[in-house]
């Protein structure tokens, strides 16, 4: 019995999860469809039939394809008979599948009323095969050895296929990959102890500018195969892609590459690929969102929560709170409210501004202001600025040129630290509390150092001959004569 597999006769490149066979057994083809296993997709009748039109039938009976596949058993079930018309009168033929791609020497049953079932199967030669295959135009794929095998001559029991043709080869689609993700997977981060840490995941939300968006593979053209009368069969057409069709705002096209203009975030719009040079967060920073690190700015439109990190390399806006979480930012940070346990922290390579500091390590390269207050935080800055009604109270306050608040310290006594290095641009550092500083806050400008005992009102504070010089509406500093 001749037995062809379903894997050999399925297109390549498409899924057959399924497994049936089609066989010869004289001149009755079989078909066995076994039960899927672990999963395996079930065979359908479509792929059954495909695979029929590679054996020489006229027709084949569909009501018996459809009952072994609806009901798969492992056993072989007769779905047609290779035949020639009645007025065929030789005893063995060649017969050519529906698709031309197989060609068959075939037994032709002993005809008669009742036939002469004495007569035994033709004995055929590879010289009348090789004959009988040329008279009719078949010229290619012919089995060398299976037509070897019928010298000398032999007995022809069952259909036996003698020429083969080669099919096509399919080609290649062209592809796009895409080379960044617009929605980045949050992954928790796996500790050495095997604790996980849910805030550790840093994703890159960014690509520098140049950075390949999408890269296009092009297509490949199959190879064309030839059936069994040499006739060429041309491969399945190939579908290319364009990259025009995704170039937006800030891409441009470098050969195959669609690529990005500046650096920012990519994102899809519709069909089209954008490099946006501003991350938006519409809603709060939290598990949904992760940890941010990117190149351009960030505009946060809820709070940043506990244990979250964004790091910018422009500046970063959030419209609600930082709670115990920590930003940094190559130039500005705007938020609403900055509330830590100490180790949380801002730290901006420009200004820092917000409407109150409370608990925090605060690091700018030009300013930090406060419209409200700054409490029980370590600030470090060139200047450090409030609004006139606004206080700072409690903490340590570096500056190199200049502190200006409303109020420095609480009359509840809460030590402060205030210090101003040495001034910048020729001028000396100064201290400046417009309303009032009290007591236990300790000033030290430049080498001078004070600790202020009393309340006093709207003053000023700079080193004069090494020490602490006041001007304020008492005019009067420790142990100094009025200032001028």
């Amino acid at each position: 019995m001749e037995s062809v597999p379903n894997a050999d006769l399925s297109p390549p490149g498409e899924p057959c999860d399924g497994r049936f066979e089609l066989g010869i057994r004289g001149i009755a083809v079989e078909l066995t469809v076994y039960p899927p296993a672990g999963g395996a997709r079930a065979v359908n009748a479509g792929e059954v039939s495909a695979a029929l039109a590679g054996f020489p039938l006229d027709h084949f009976l569909t009501d018996r394809v459809f009952a072994a596949v609806k009901a798969p058993t492992g056993a072989p079930v007769t779905v047609g008979v290779i035949d020639f018309p009645c007025s065929y009168t030789d005893p063995w033929g060649v017969k050519v599948s529906p698709s031309k791609m197989a060609a068959y020497a075939v037994p032709v049953p002993p005809k008669g009323d009742p036939p002469d079932e004495t007569a035994g199967p033709p004995v055929v030669s590879e010289e009348d095969l090789r004959a009988r295959l040329t008279a009719i135009g078949i010229n290619s794929g012919l089995l060398a050895e299976t037509l070897a095998s019928f010298s000398p001559p032999r007995p022809l029991e069952s259909a036996t296929r003698v020429a083969e043709g080669v099919p096509a080869t399919s080609g290649k689609n062209a592809t796009l990959e895409y080379a960044f993700d617009a929605n980045p997977h949050i992954t928790p981060v796996e500790l050495e102890d095997g604790s996980v840490d849910y805030h550790a995941a840093m994703v890159r939300r960014f690509v520098e500018a140049g950075a390949v968006l999408v890269r296009r593979v092009p297509p490949e053209a199959g190879e064309p195969g030839k059936d069994v009368f040499g006739i060429a069969i041309p491969p399945r057409p190939v579908v290319d892609k364009n990259l025009n069709s995704l170039r937006g705002k800030d891409t441009r096209i470098e050969g195959d590459n669609l690529v990005a203009v500046i650096a920012g975030r990519p994102v899809t719009h519709g069909d089209k690929i954008e490099v946006l040079p501003i991350y938006e967060v519409r809603g709060d920073v939290d598990f949904a969102v992760g940890n941010l690190d990117f190149i351009g700015d960030v505009l946060v439109g809820g709070d940043v929560k506990p244990g979250f990190v964004i790091y910018a390399g422009g500046s970063v806006t959030v419209r609600g709170i930082v709670d115990r979480a920590t930003i940094v930012a190559g130039k500005d940070i705007t938020v609403w409210g900055m509330s830590g346990e100490g180790n949380h922290s801002l730290e901006a390579g420009h200004e820092v501004i917000a409407h109150y500091i409370h608990n925090a390590t605060v690091t700018a390269g030009v300013m930090v202001k406060a419209h409200r207050e700054i409490v029980n935080c370590t600030v470090r800055a060139p200047r450090v600025e409030t609004a006139p009604i606004a206080r700072i109270v409690g903490g340590s306050i570096e500056a190199v040129a200049e502190v200006d608040a409303g109020t420095i310290g609480s009359p509840r006594g809460v030590p402060t630290e205030i210090t101003v290095e040495r001034g910048i641009d020729g001028r000396s550092g100064v201290v400046r509390a417009r309303r009032s500083i009290h007591p236990r806050v300790i000033l030290k400008v430049h080498h001078a150092v004070w600790c202020v005992d009393d309340d006093y009102p709207a003053s000023s504070f700079w080193e004069y001959a090494g020490e602490i010089s006041r001007l304020g509406p008492t005019s009067r500093g420790p142990d100094l004569d009025e200032a001028a």
